[in-house]
């Protein structure tokens, strides 16, 4: 009988060696394959995150807030928290797709990377306007000041967003507050105060509050340009969060100024030419008359032709001013109001109106327009 041979004591020594070298080799590399696995998922999701930001700051014009935020990087919490970003003026979120959002907060991929480290979202020391830098801890779960070792960081970058959104919201702005200080130097004829107001720029006030001035008939400006906080207020403040300067320069100009991103007003109140980054919108009466007379000639055109179509008498080209008085004698006036000097005859300077009855249907017109 023959019997088969085992291992001996010393081969299954040897093998298990060899095993276990084999396992501390295996072990490391599945390590390796794994924070690869995890650092390439971190990766995806700053992606979005940085994506998230922009659009924030597309709507918003700043990043999320880091003031009051415990701890700092919840401050992405802004990015999808609805009961957070309604507080804040031209938020449109939520701005990550609701898959991102976990009901586990230790999985949450917005506030937390794969290594269930909070990610921190923090402006950079030399660009803080344009560049948010959002950092990952790495592997090590340990973040390095300067950003090095196996941390990983992605920037949101707006640039040239932010440059063109404040661009564009200050001239919006500029523009309404313009308008509105038209419409009420139209009503008033007078510019709001600058004396008796504390500090000056705040005449500004006149244009939603009734002074008590003769004349007035707004509010001028809309109420959504009054937001909730006075640091937000358009009216009052630039997109810096400083008061704007409306400045008394003669009975014909009234300036408004910006300080601009440095916040420094640089311009003499006196001064029209805008100095360093300073921004300047000068409101003239001459716009305003024109305004004025514009609508006024509308107004007239429009019963002289529904005079000339109802076949009234005498007829137009004969005293085209007895046909505005016809027009305003019935009940009720065809032709309302006046423009404070005369029966629709002379312009907002005072000029009399011309007929031209050169054109295809002859109309009244004011040389000072032209």
């Amino acid at each position: 009988m023959r019997y088969q041979k085992g291992f001996t004591f010393i081969e299954m020594i040897v093998v298990l060696a060899l095993m276990a070298m084999v396992a501390g080799t295996l072990l490391p590399t599945g390590s390796r394959l794994i924070d690869l696995e995890r650092e390439q998922e971190t990766i995806k999701n700053m992606d979005a995150i940085a994506k998230a930001v922009y659009y924030y700051y597309r709507d918003v014009g700043q990043w999320p807030p880091i003031g009051g935020t415990t701890p700092q990087q919840r401050n992405l919490r802004y990015l999808f928290d609805r009961t957070l970003g309604p507080s804040i003026p031209g938020w449109r979120g939520p701005y990550i797709a609701t898959n991102y959002i976990s009901t586990d907060a230790e999985d949450n991929t917005v506030l937390y990377d794969k290594w269930r480290m909070p990610y921190r979202a923090i402006p950079d020391t030399d660009n803080p306007d344009i560049i948010l830098k959002i950092q990952s801890a790495g592997p090590d779960k340990a973040y390095h000041a300067s950003m090095q070792g196996d941390d990983i960081v992605k920037q949101a970058y707006v640039g040239d967003l932010a440059i063109k959104k404040r661009n564009v919201d200050l001239t919006e702005s500029m523009d309404k507050l313009a308008r509105a200080i038209r419409d009420y130097n139209r009503d008033t004829n007078q510019w709001p105060p600058v004396t008796g107001v504390t500090p000056p720029e705040r005449n500004l006030l006149y244009l939603y509050q009734n002074p008590g001035v003769a004349g007035w008939n707004g509010p001028y400006i809309s109420s959504e340009r009054l937001p909730k906080t006075p640091e937000e207020n358009t009216v009052l403040y630039d997109i810096w969060r400083n008061r704007y300067r409306a400045i008394f320069i003669s009975n014909n100009q009234f300036k408004i100024q910006s300080a601009g991103p440095d916040r420094i007003h640089q311009t003499p109140a006196t001064q029209m030419n805008p100095q360093g980054d300073d921004q300047i919108k000068i409101v003239y009466v001459s716009d305003i008359k024109r305004d004025v007379t514009l609508a006024e000639i509308d107004a007239i055109n429009a019963a002289l032709n529904y005079y000339r179509n109802a076949g009234y008498t005498p007829a137009i080209p004969t005293s085209w001013q007895t046909a505005l008085r016809y027009m305003q004698n019935q009940s009720p006036p065809l032709l309302p109001g006046t423009n404070g000097t005369g029966e629709y005859y002379t312009d907002a300077w005072g000029t009399a109106y011309i007929f031209d009855t050169t054109s295809s249907v002859p109309k009244v017109k004011s040389n000072n327009l032209d």
